[in-house]
């Protein structure tokens, strides 16, 4: 799992990287890269939520291709909210499911967890600190190769990441992501967002 980790790491680095390049001072559409990364099977059309202190907030169902081995899929719970208007600034996703598909859904996370982190803010150049011992990347993979319950916090570059409700008994495996900017797009380095309703 190491040898696809870090090739994986280093293909959605790449990917981002040029949607960083192409769209600076612009809106990215998640659902567009998943369509670049050919990984979207299905997206559900937004749903709005009532989330206190956010200002708009939508859940989305996604079912997403391997988009390394493009065999298998997986299927996440995804939710952009925003507290001042319609830039997401608060991203969460969450994947429950079998054991079987954590290959996918490890590949899938991947995605999920660069795309929401450019939406926040968080440099292209600076995502490969993500992958380093001990660090968040890291600390998900050892819980996956485990099968280990854990939780994990730490900010990158303004933005919170946090990683809860790990659980893989019964042969089943389940965890939630957050990443939240406080900030402000258009400071701080923050100049591509994610509309919350994508």
């Amino acid at each position: 799992m190491n040898t696809l980790w870090n090739r994986a790491v280093g293909l959605m680095s790449v990917a981002l990287l040029g949607v960083g390049l192409a769209q600076s001072g612009a809106a990215i559409s998640i659902r567009q890269a998943f369509i670049n990364g050919k990984a979207l099977v299905a997206m559900t059309a937004p749903k709005p939520l009532a989330l206190n202190g956010f200002k708009q907030s939508y859940s989305y169902g996604l079912t997403l291709r391997d988009v390394y081995t493009q065999a298998g899929v997986a299927s996440f719970g995804l939710v952009l909210a925003s507290r001042s208007g319609t830039a997401a600034d608060t991203i969460s996703f969450s994947f429950s499911g079998p054991y079987s598909q954590i290959q996918a859904a490890t590949a899938n996370t991947l995605q999920l967890l660069f795309t929401a982190a450019t939406c926040l803010g968080v440099p292209p150049s600076q995502l490969k600190a993500l992958n380093q011992p001990g660090e968040f990347l890291n600390v998900l993979q050892r819980a996956f190769g485990s099968r280990r319950s854990t939780s994990f916090s730490k900010r990158y570059s303004g933005v919170n990441f946090t990683l809860n409700n790990v659980d893989f008994s019964g042969g089943a495996a389940r965890y939630t992501i957050l990443l939240s900017n406080p900030g402000q797009v258009g400071q701080g380095g923050w100049n591509n967002y994610c509309a919350v309703r994508n």
